[in-house]
């Protein structure tokens, strides 16, 4: 009956912290806009340098005549 009444009154208090106690939910969040805005970051770089590779083929050809 005791390990009752302990979890009652662990589960009343687990219920009764607010949420801005627990900041875990929001540091995922935060993590993930993070990463997503990193993604797009490399998709962008990826993207302009993979436009600028033919440019430079014929340069480099020159360099080896």
């Amino acid at each position: 009956m005791e390990k009752l009444q302990e979890l009652s009154l662990w589960a009343a208090v687990r219920l009764a912290r607010t949420p801005a106690d627990d900041d875990r939910g929001q540091s995922m969040i935060e993590y993930g806009l993070m990463a997503a805005l990193l993604a797009i970051v490399a998709v962008s770089a990826l993207a302009l340098v993979g436009q600028k590779l033919p440019d430079l083929r014929p340069a480099a050809n020159n360099l080896h005549s």
